[in-house]
C-alpha cells in the first residue's frame, strides 16, 4: 500500500525502487485519535507527514480570530514539508477527523 501511495505522490513518483526502499525504511507509523493534532501551528517543524489513511483538516489562525478551516487532506497526500525546507514556525494546525493512521518521514 505504501509504494502506491509513493508511486501517486508529486514528490516521491520520481524515485527507482532503491530509493523508494530508502524513503519507505526511513518511515515510522503513528496513530493519532479523532480531533488530536498532528501538527500545531507556530510550533517547530519535526516530520513530513504523508496520510496512510483517513482524512485531516487544516486550520489557520490569524490573529486573535478563531481558527479557519482552509483544507483537507485524504490518503496519500503529504504535509509539514514547509517548515522542514525554510526553518520557519508550522504555518497551520492539522487535526486528524476520525481515529486513523498515518506515516511520518524524517
Amino acid at each position: 500500500r505504501i509504494n502506491a501511495i509513493l508511486k501517486d505522490n508529486i514528490m516521491f513518483s520520481h524515485l527507482d525502487s532503491d530509493q523508494n526502499d530508502i524513503v519507505i525504511n526511513a518511515m515510522e507509523g503513528f496513530n493519532h485519535k479523532a480531533g488530536e493534532s498532528i501538527i500545531t501551528q507556530g510550533d517547530a517543524g519535526d516530520y513530513f507527514y504523508l496520510l496512510d489513511s483517513g482524512e485531516a483538516e487544516v486550520y489557520v489562525k490569524i490573529g486573535d480570530a478563531d481558527p479557519k478551516k482552509v483544507l483537507e487532506y485524504s490518503p496519500g497526500q503529504s504535509f509539514g514539508e514547509l517548515a522542514l525546507l525554510h526553518g520557519d514556525p508550522r504555518a497551520a494546525t492539522v487535526k486528524v477527523c476520525s481515529d486513523r493512521t498515518h506515516l511520518a518521514l524524517f
